[in-house]
């Protein structure tokens, strides 16, 4: 049985929804798996809440036992198809090379919320300090955790 899904319009919910799976996303032939710190309770509740607003679907919560580690899984072979429609293959994310899809390019508001949910998923910001010559700088800096294990320094 094929679970129906609702098809939201483009918003700036979708487009943070997008984000967040260009952050941590793993697409099978049926279901969708994002992955998150155990920790971070209250922005998988809200991964959860976005899911069913978006879709009208419930997600379930999976607990890695040998990981700190939690896996929000929506069982839809409905929701792989909306994803690949969207620009996303199944499997590695990294190797398929996905990108940010054109109609969130294209509007700065949609771009910030895509943005938003990277950013939320696999990024992080700080503050780089060092000295030259006795005088300090300081500048805001942010990175993305890649898959393969490196840290890549995206802009400055």
């Amino acid at each position: 049985m094929l679970l129906l899904i609702k098809l939201p319009r483009k918003s700036k919910l979708l487009a943070e929804f997008i984000g967040i799976l260009l952050g941590d996303v793993h697409i099978s032939n049926y279901y969708i798996s994002i992955i998150l710190s155990s920790a971070e309770v209250e922005y998988r509740e809200y991964i959860k809440r976005l899911i069913h607003n978006l879709f009208g679907i419930t997600p379930v919560l999976f607990r890695h036992k040998d990981k700190k580690a939690v896996s929000i899984i929506v069982n839809s072979k409905s929701l792989v198809e909306f994803c690949e429609r969207v620009g996303f293959e199944k499997g590695n994310k990294v190797t398929h090379q996905v990108d940010i899809p054109k109609w969130i390019k294209e509007d700065k508001n949609f771009a910030r919320e895509c943005i938003r949910g990277l950013v939320d998923t696999d990024g992080c910001f700080f503050n780089h300090s060092y000295i030259v010559g006795g005088k300090r700088y300081s500048y805001l800096e942010d990175c993305f955790y890649q898959r393969f294990g490196s840290t890549q320094v995206i802009s400055s």
